[in-house]
This record gives C-alpha cells, structure tokens and sequence, in this order.
C-alpha cells in the first residue's frame, strides 16, 4: 500500500515501508522486544501476536482481501525492515509468505 504525503506541492506517494504509520508500529515492535528482554523473557510469542493482529501475514493479499497490496519488493524491504528489529521475527514468517506466493501464483 502506498501511503499519500499531504503538504507537499507535488502530492508525493510513499511506499508502505516507509510510511509513518509503519514506522511507528516497528519502534513499537522494537519497544515490546526490549521490554520482554528486559524482563528476562526471550519469547517471540506477544510479539507475533501483536504482528498477525495488525495484519502483518497479510501484506500481500489485495486490499479486498484485508492486505496492503505490496509488491514482492515492498514485501522484502518491510522484511529488511523487521529485520533490524529482530531477525528472528522475518524467519518465522519465511515460510508463512512463501505458502502465500504460491495462492498467489496458483489460486
């Protein structure tokens, strides 16, 4: 999905990885994973939760369909991106969205 950036003289589209909306929600991934740390649990399980509530499994399905419409490149920059936070996180997804890749490819 890409997000529109109001306020400027050439309405201006970013992509959804770069968007504030997404940004604000991986400082607050980042946010959860240090607080767990720091309370001595190393369980990516709130975490996950909290990325399939907001849809995170969805990113590629169409809007219609409840996802954002990202390419297969916007795709991978938002994995680089959760991947700064925690790298952990992208390697339990892999497999989720290469079974996603495959209903995509051959519904």
């Amino acid at each position: 999905m890409n997000i529109s950036v109001d306020g400027l003289k050439s309405k201006s589209v970013l992509p959804y990885h770069l968007s504030a909306e997404f940004q604000a929600f991986m400082q607050e991934i980042r946010a959860d994973k240090v607080a767990l740390e720091h309370d001595g649990v190393f369980d990516p399980a709130p975490i996950i939760a909290k990325l399939k509530q907001h849809k995170f499994g969805a990113l590629r399905l169409t809007t219609e369909l409840g996802g954002q419409n990202l390419s297969i490149e916007q795709l991978f920059a938002v994995f680089m991106q959760l991947s700064r936070v925690d790298s952990n996180l992208t390697h339990i997804f892999h497999s989720h969205f290469q079974f996603v890749e495959e209903v995509l490819k051959h519904p």
